[in-house]
């Protein structure tokens, strides 16, 4: 269920009590991609245990999230949370690329590309929220990613599915190792092509093109790692704030 999927039947009573609690609403903190004006942010009062989801960087002087109306909602009315990691792949490199999911075999992970997208939803009992479906990041991260040991092709981070409480924190944890196991690879790569690079009748300063070609696709992937621990990390933290 969307944003404002019921907001066509809201009654005029309803709208202004929700408009009197917007206006008493005060900002602890908002959570979320600031970068992109239609981007979705998760915004609470936590003296008032209350919370929205709205499209926008709260901080933007010229917008004022209030105008936009959304349902004002109690901690209290939160029935369950989980976060959605939907993994898939496609061919092309495209943001937006439609592809269907379809069986892969290991052989073929070196040409495709793994796509990614997390979302938190959160059950509530609000007679017009419903389960709402926050997405956390605004475009897909869509990254190759490099072989395993300089020998064998992973099948992605391999972290797609459904995580609840205590999950989602681990998944956060295991992504932080990850990275680092990805980064720990990296560097023993640098090193073993520097010691065999005579080996492999290429000049040193070929070698060492060849080393910072790599070095700049690395730093794309760590980054985008870092990105999508950056939103586990984010559902860890409202997670346990809605259901404390």
């Amino acid at each position: 269920m969307g944003l404002f999927s019921k907001k066509d039947k809201r009654p005029a009573e309803y709208i202004e009590e929700n408009r009197r609690l917007l206006d008493e609403f005060n900002v602890t903190k908002a959570w979320g991609v600031k970068k992109y004006r239609v981007a979705e942010q998760f915004v609470y009062d936590e003296d008032k245990r209350q919370f929205v989801i709205v499209e926008g960087p709260v901080e933007d002087p010229s917008v004022d999230f209030r105008d936009k109306n959304p349902d004002v909602i109690s901690f209290d009315q939160v029935k369950d949370v989980w976060l959605e990691v939907d993994e898939y792949w496609t061919e092309g490199n495209g943001e937006y690329e439609p592809k269907p999911i379809q069986t892969i075999t290991q052989d073929r992970y070196k040409d495709v590309y793994w796509r990614y997208d997390f979302y938190l939803n959160i059950e509530t009992d609000h007679p017009y929220a419903g389960t709402i479906r926050y997405r956390m990041n605004f475009k897909p991260t869509i990254t190759k990613v490099p072989q395993k040991h300089g020998i064998f092709y992973r099948r992605g981070v391999e972290i797609g599915g459904t995580y609840r409480g205590d999950e989602i924190e681990q998944l956060a944890l295991d992504l932080q190792a990850f990275d680092e196991d990805e980064q720990k690879a990296a560097d023993f790569k640098k090193k073993l092509d520097i010691l065999l690079v005579k080996n492999k009748g290429k000049s040193v300063m070929q070698g060492v093109r060849d080393n910072l070609v790599r070095d700049a696709k690395n730093e794309i992937y760590f980054k985008k790692l870092a990105n999508m621990g950056a939103h586990v990390a984010r559902a860890d933290r409202i997670s346990k704030l809605l259901l404390k």
